[in-house]
């Protein structure tokens, strides 16, 4: 009887511990939507407009969750100097669209929309 039961808890504790490990690696990789979008926000400050996660085509502020771009805008902060404009309100790029040249104007950093069959290669 020993045997069977010693038998029994061996088997529940070999299926459980892969589940178990499982979930306890799944939390330790796990971000929130305010980290996600802070470490893009950093990564995208040293990236020309056309090549920026947040002004890539179904990817703008409108497809994204507040606590997402919250923290895209305070990494976007954090990592960017004096002469760094956060890009994440320019209109969002339908398929088929990319930014052209970009300009420094009086009401800010202004990039012209172009049709892909527009690019040269």
């Amino acid at each position: 009887m020993k045997i069977i039961i010693a038998a029994v808890i061996s088997v529940a504790l070999l299926i459980g511990a892969p589940v178990f490990l499982m979930e306890k690696q799944q939390a330790v990789f796990a971000i929130s939507d305010y980290q996600s979008g802070y470490n893009h926000g950093c990564n995208d400050v040293n990236k020309p407009v056309s090549q920026r996660y947040i002004n890539a085509i179904g990817k703008g502020e409108s497809q994204h969750t507040a606590e997402f771009m919250n923290g895209y805008h305070q990494g976007f902060k954090a990592c960017a100097g004096p002469d760094d404009q956060d890009t994440s309100d320019f209109p969002e790029l339908n398929v088929g669209q990319h930014y052209g040249e970009c300009e420094e104007r009086s009401v800010g950093l202004t990039c012209d929309i172009l049709n892909d069959t527009n690019r040269v290669k």
